[in-house]
């Protein structure tokens, strides 16, 4: 939005060019606005912890009109302001102009990070939940949302450097090279309503030589449930991790932003991972997902070791199937919004 008005402001040192400049910052604003009205609605949400979102709208909707009228008071004011100081001069006036747009503009996305600090988001994604569930293995502790965000950075949750790449969804014949790896994928994992593949490649990046790159792809069946996603995205995990431990990794932030600096193979080949037990993990790394799980609040059947790991006063948790609590609790700040990683599934065409 700032970068927009910025644009305007550049139209009477190019005149001729009026025209371009002014429909790029119509477009940027256009932009700007669909990102804020998307991210508007998520701070909504986390403000609405006893389903009174009809109430925290209409509350914003009145403080963004008085604000709306503040600022355009002082709008006037400046401009009055810049008008008196600098006499008519046409140049003094433009260059006064512009510091006070950068004096504002400054201010104003100061103000925009500082109260969006305050908001606590209480939906996963899977970035968020790699730092979660990692953070729980290394410290055996289960970050609230609340203290969640005291981790996450301008971009959101911390990256977790080196970690090979997750896929989730992706094309049967992109998970696996051959039908019958998929079809070994599948019993290995026939108990479960997901399969997880590991594929490593060699590559050579531009400046940093030859590297072994991997990744990892899940594959949600068609009756998965929210269970089922936070446990495929675990056993995914620990699948990654180990990956790292023997030398792959997925992309940087360097490649990310410019793939053209990835060159090498195309093909994946597909590697035998750790987890080797019964279509889950082995039986420490098991007792762990259980109680990362429990923690959550899924109300899971017993697994060996993991009442040892969680911390009931704090987490609660109890032994039977695999829904979850449906209290008012879990619209409050302590609690995780799962079912939102529901969104991020693709479901694999796989006949039973």
């Amino acid at each position: 939005m700032d970068a927009s008005s910025f644009i305007e402001l550049l139209t009477p040192l190019f005149p001729h060019l009026f025209l371009p400049l002014g429909s790029i910052a119509n477009v940027g604003k256009n932009i700007s606005f669909l990102a804020a009205s998307a991210s508007r609605a998520a701070a909504h949400r986390a403000f609405a912890t006893h389903e009174n979102l009809a109430d925290i709208t209409a509350k914003v909707g009145s403080q963004s009109i008085l604000a709306s009228m503040l600022g355009t008071g002082l709008g006037i004011t400046v401009a009055t302001a810049i008008g008196s100081v600098s006499g008519g001069d046409a140049s003094l006036t433009y260059s006064m102009t512009l510091g006070a747009f950068a004096a504002c503009s400054a201010i104003n996305l100061a103000a925009t990070y500082a109260s969006l600090r305050n908001v606590t988001l209480t939906t996963l994604n899977p970035g968020r939940f790699d730092y979660l569930f990692s953070r729980w293995l290394t410290e055996k502790t289960l970050l609230s949302p609340r203290e969640f965000a005291s981790h996450e950075y301008l971009l959101g949750a911390p990256l977790i450097d080196g970690l090979p790449d997750l896929v989730i969804g992706p094309d049967l014949d992109q998970a696996a090279e051959s039908s019958e790896l998929l079809r070994q994928a599948l019993a290995f994992y026939e108990a479960k309503s997901f399969v997880v593949t590991a594929q490593v490649e060699d590559i050579k990046g531009i400046s940093s030589g030859g590297v072994a790159r991997a990744q990892v792809n899940l594959l949600l069946k068609a009756d998965a449930q929210e269970a089922d996603v936070v446990e495929g995205l675990c056993t995914a995990y620990l699948v990654r991790r180990g990956l790292q431990r023997e030398g792959y990794r997925g992309l940087s932030l360097q490649e990310r932003a410019a793939p053209q600096s990835v060159q090498g193979a195309t093909t994946w080949r597909s590697v035998h991972n750790i987890v080797v037990e019964d279509g889950g993990t082995p039986a420490a790394e098991k007792a762990q997902v259980a109680a990362f799980m429990r923690g959550l609040g899924f109300n899971l059947s017993p697994v060996p070791g993991a009442d040892a790991i969680v911390d009931e006063d704090r987490h609660g948790g109890s032994s039977g199937g695999g829904a979850r609590e449906s209290s008012t609790v879990r619209n409050s700040y302590p609690t995780w919004h799962v079912e939102t990683l529901l969104l991020e599934k693709r479901y694999a065409r796989i006949e039973n």
